[in-house]
């Protein structure tokens, strides 16, 4: 995956591409090592496919070892991973949903002093993003917020913030 990003990013001083597993603690070791922080972490299509114990694992990895750090992943409430083997598009997809959340507040119970610091669904996107989408692409999704709410409002981005030491 990081090669194909690759294809399109660039590492930077400030934004760093690891190819290794979330779950090796490995990465975390390098990154620790190699940036005093603070941490922005990005989990795009990670978690959700991981069972919910190596999903808790890797927040109590991330709690231990970069203390401080914010952490950005989308979150697939359980009617969504349910029903994905019937869904038109995500049927299609090999990897299959492993991780379900119909809550991510209640993550916060999961580390002392995690805290979830936003959550949004492409139906409520910040107004600094959505003016920044073209217009037919706005009314696209407001149909859709419309038409398919529980689907919109299943599949979820949100940034937690995790204990400075």
């Amino acid at each position: 995956m990081i090669a194909l990003r690759r294809g399109f990013f660039e590492d930077t001083d400030r934004r760093r591409m690891i190819a290794a597993s979330v779950t090796d603690p490995g990465w975390m070791e390098e990154v620790r090592r190699t940036s005093p922080g603070p941490y922005f972490l990005a989990a795009e299509a990670v978690l959700i496919y991981l069972e919910e114990e190596l999903v808790r694992s890797v927040f109590r990895q991330i709690a231990e070892r970069l203390p401080g750090a914010r952490l950005a992943l989308e979150t697939a409430a359980s009617r969504m991973v349910d029903t994905q083997d019937s869904h038109d598009v995500l049927a299609k997809v090999a990897a299959r949903m492993r991780w379900s959340c119909d809550d991510p507040g209640a993550l916060e119970h999961w580390q002392p002093g995690l805290s979830l610091t936003d959550s949004l669904t492409l139906a409520h996107l910040p107004a600094e993003v959505s003016h920044r989408l073209s217009l037919p692409y706005r009314a696209l999704l407001r149909l859709m917020a419309t038409i398919r709410r529980r689907d919109i409002e299943a599949y979820r981005f949100n940034l937690f913030r995790f204990p400075a030491e």
